[in-house]
């Protein structure tokens, strides 16, 4: 059996947490990437505005068309719930980011809705509405708790329901 050898590599995170060393801080970079990153948000309320306007669509088709249809707004929902799960928290609107994951969870494992699972996912738009429309930020606080609160409840009842 060989010798052990230990290898001790160089810490470069220490430099660069201590701003010495390649790896420092580059402040203008860090300017330059928040200016990015507030002209992304200014775009957010318009690509907010078209997912919502898309969320309506689907919901149509949901309560409207056949299996077939339906099908196909599924996954078109399972994909607009998606984006906004990721791009809400992302700008602010934590609430968003968190009622979408919660619709994207519900919709993925069911290939037709029942009434009541339309239901469900009108809820969640409205709430998605609502909360773009009041510009609530962050968690929502209380109003934000009770909203959550009560969605869970809805979808209780319609997984409940589904597995009878």
């Amino acid at each position: 059996m060989a010798d052990a050898k230990f290898i001790h590599p160089p810490n470069k995170l220490r430099k660069a947490k201590v701003g010495t060393g390649r790896a420092k801080l580059d402040l203008k970079a860090l300017q330059k990437a928040e200016k990015i990153v507030e002209k992304i948000q200014e775009e957010y309320s318009d690509w907010a505005d078209e997912d919502l306007a898309a969320f309506e669509d689907v919901l149509g088709t949901l309560k409207s068309d056949g299996e077939e249809e339906q099908r196909a707004a599924l996954k078109a929902l399972y994909t607009l719930s998606l984006d906004m799960k990721g791009q809400g928290g992302s700008f602010g609107f934590r609430m968003m980011s968190e009622i979408a994951a919660r619709l994207n969870d519900f919709v993925a494992p069911r290939d037709v809705l029942s009434k009541l699972d339309v239901d469900v996912v009108e809820a969640h738009i409205s709430a998605l509405h609502a909360i773009y429309r009041e510009n609530v930020r962050d968690d929502g606080g209380k109003m934000g708790t009770a909203l959550l609160i009560g969605l869970d409840k809805i979808v209780a009842k319609a997984n409940a329901r589904s597995q009878k």
